[in-house]
This record gives C-alpha cells, sequence and structure tokens, in this order.
C-alpha cells in the first residue's frame, strides 16, 4: 500500500524537485498546509499563493507519495534534512517568511514515531534547538498550476538545492536489511530535543510516552519476562535474535534494535536505573552488560564502562552523520545497542559503552536465578 508523507523545507519548487528525483517515490504535488488554528483532517478554506505571501501562516509544502517496499518513511527523512538548515526559523536559502519554515506532517498516526525518532537523532547534530515542526496534517490546499513541477517547466528557475544534491538525489538508496544500518549519534550532548520547533513533545506524544517508562514498554516488557534466558548449550557470544521476544518489541525497541535509531536522551527506562542485576538483549536473552559496570555519565543513556564480556558485543566503525564513531551491536542477534567512546572511567579502562534503553531488557538481582541466570550472579554480588 501506497504511503504519504507532507514535508516543508522552503520554496516548494526546489524541494518538490529533490523528492522527485528520490527512489520509490511515486508522485508529488506542492501546496499550503497548516495555517494556524487548522483543525486536524480540515481540508481548510481555499487560499492562494498571494494570501500566503501576505502572512496567512500556511507553510509550503510538498506531497510526498512513495512506496514503502521501495523506500521507507526514514530513509526520505534523512534526505530531506541533508538538504535543509533545520535550526533556522522561518527561513531557508535566500527565502525569508513563515511560509518558508521546515516542517514534517503525517495523515497516519503511525508515522508519528519513526518521525519523532529521526528528529531526536537530528537534533543531537547541533547544539542549538532544531526548528522543525512536527505533527498532524491540518489541512492543505494544493497550490495553483504553475507551481506544480514548476523546475521541470522552468529549467533555470531558482532553486535553493543545490545541483549537486539533486544529483546525489538521484542516486541515494536505502539502507539494506542487510547491511549494520546507519545510527544516531548517542553523543554526550544534552539539547533539548524538541519534537516541534523548541516545543517541547505534547502531551501523548510518542516522545511524551517514552518519558514514561511504563508507558513505553509496559506491554512488551510484561511478554519478555515469561520468556527464559539464553540456551545453555548455545555460546554466550552466539545467542541469535528469539522470535517470541521480537515479536513482541514495542514500536521504539524494534526501531532502535532492527533499524538502528537512538531514543531520545534522558527518557529511557533504564538511563537512571542502578539496581543490582544484569542488562541482556531485548531481542534475544543475551547478557550484555552488568549493574556493576554501570555510571552516570549525564549524557542521557545508560552508560557502562565495558561489557560483561568482549564477546558478547560487535563494534563496527560508523561514518554516519559526517562522524567518525564506533558502533555497538549485540555479536548474537546483530541489534544495534548503541555507541562506544573513550571518555570513560579511567579508573574502568576509560570507555563509554552509550547504550539504547530500548535495547536492553533489566534482570533484577532477584529474579536472575529464576529467569536462568544464575551464572552470572558473582558478577552482580561482587559489587562493592
Amino acid at each position: 500500500m501506497n504511503k504519504t508523507i507532507y514535508l516543508a523545507g522552503g520554496c516548494f519548487w526546489g524541494l518538490e524537485k529533490f523528492l522527485g528525483e528520490l527512489v520509490g517515490v511515486l508522485g508529488t504535488r506542492v501546496g499550503y498546509a497548516n495555517a494556524p488554528g487548522a483543525a486536524r483532517g480540515v481540508a481548510g478554506a481555499p487560499v492562494t499563493y498571494e494570501e500566503v505571501c501576505a502572512s496567512s501562516g500556511h507553510v509550503e509544502a510538498v506531497e510526498l507519495v512513495y512506496d514503502p517496499a521501495v523506500a521507507p518513511l526514514r530513509f526520505y527523512l534523512e534526505q530531506v534534512f541533508q538538504v535543509i538548515d533545520p535550526t533556522a526559523v522561518n527561513r531557508q536559502g535566500g527565502d525569508v517568511g513563515v511560509q518558508y519554515r521546515t516542517g514534517v506532517y503525517w495523515v497516519d498516526p503511525a508515522d508519528q514515531l519513526p518521525v519523532e525518532l529521526e528528529l531526536a537523532t537530528l537534533q543531537r547534530r547541533f547544539a542549538e534547538p532544531i526548528a522543525v515542526e512536527a505533527g498532524p496534517l491540518c489541512g492543505f490546499t494544493p497550490a495553483e498550476d504553475y507551481h506544480q513541477r514548476y523546475l521541470d517547466k522552468n529549467p533555470g528557475g531558482y532553486c535553493h538545492i543545490s545541483p549537486a544534491a539533486l544529483a546525489a538525489a538521484r542516486s541515494a538508496r536505502p539502507q539494506s536489511p542487510a547491511q549494520p544500518a546507519p545510527a544516531s549519534s548517542d553523543a554526550v550532548a544534552s539539547a533539548p530535543v524538541p519534537s516541534s520547533g523548541a516545543q517541547p513533545a505534547p502531551a501523548g506524544s510518542a516522545l511524551a510516552a517514552v518519558t514514561a517508562p511504563a508507558a513505553a514498554h509496559a506491554a512488551a516488557d510484561s511478554e519478555l519476562a515469561a520468556l527464559p534466558g539464553p540456551a545453555a548449550d548455545v555460546p554466550a557470544a552466539q545467542v541469535p535474535a528469539d522470535p517470541g521476544r521480537v515479536a513482541a518489541l514495542s514500536s521504539l525497541q524494534r526501531a532502535v534494535t532492527q533499524e538502528g535509531a537512538t531514543e531520545p536522551p534522558f527518557t529511557g527506562e533504564y538511563d537512571q536505573v542502578f539496581d543490582p542485576g544484569i542488562y541482556v538483549d531485548v531481542t534475544s536473552g543475551q547478557p550484555l552488560f552488568v549493574s556493576s559496570e554501570k555510571f552516570d555519565a549525564g549524557c542521557g543513556w545508560p552508560s557502562f564502562a565495558r561489557p560483561i564480556t568482549p564477546e558478547v558485543v560487535e563494534e563496527l566503525a560508523d561514518s554516519s552523520y559526517g562522524m567518525r564513531r564506533t558502533e555497538v551491536r549485540s555479536a548474537g542477534s546483530g541489534a544495534h545497542l548503541g555507541h562506544v567512546f573513550n571518555d570513560g572511567p579511567k579508573a574502568s579502562g576509560g570507555l563509554r559503552y552509550c547504550i539504547n534503553s530500548a535495547a536492553l531488557e533489566f534482570v533484577p538481582l532477584e529474579q536472575m536465578s529464576a529467569r536462568g541466570y544464575a551464572a552470572y550472579l558473582p558478577l552482580v554480588t561482587q559489587v562493592g
């Protein structure tokens, strides 16, 4: 089934041209969206280009229809984020005005979480707050005919997106599932992560939900708790993903472990948990980290000085987003966990394994024997 998303990134002439070059795109249409006071699902009164330029409050947006079997929503968001200035307020390129603000607007509520995860990932590339709106589409008026596919009709017309970016779009392809997924930064920066410009995540939004661990993980955790630990005859470093565990993942857990996403900082279930126990791969039950090696790095994600053994994790070079980092995956399941940095406690080796809570399940000390992890008890009880 085809999907539709609405994207704003300055003058819609250039953005439509750019999006039209991407693989999997089935159609584009420019128009005016999300005027102040517009209600979700309401078409809104017709508006003209002149009225928009006179500060009607609408945003110039592109309706993008794409085939999710060819490329996921994440791919299109990543591409757009490469050609906009996400920190600019009501301005892109040489265009200034409220209609040139940036934004992502969905019509399918299921798109809210992937949009907010991508915005959280984008935020960690900048010290200042990003100004990209995010929310449901609230009215869309197609623009006048002469605006549609303007740059196809006028090849020499104004475009704020460079020819090099347009050329790159033609060859851009989504990450193959067989390849390590590009991950977000898990960096130390603790800049706020807004879901709509500089505003905090609204109550009831996906980002607000993940700040309440029970709301984000309770359903999945209740099912995971009933699953056994790793089989005794499986080498510790080679425990594969368990189909039952994978089926029980929440949307956030799936996005992190299977797609390389990163949960927003300071929202994870285990960021401030320091109870005795072990942390296992949420997709396999493989023991990965022990509470005695956990410390508060102040970065917003659970931090560990080292894994239980080096063999339980796989470390991969990661050059995504123009940075040189080391991605950490679970060796047996291949699940994305986070990144490792060299700014950890020197007394413990100097490393900081910065791990997403959503990639982990915490097994408290008192449950370890019953869950099949008795062999790991000495690692926990030697604390102090």
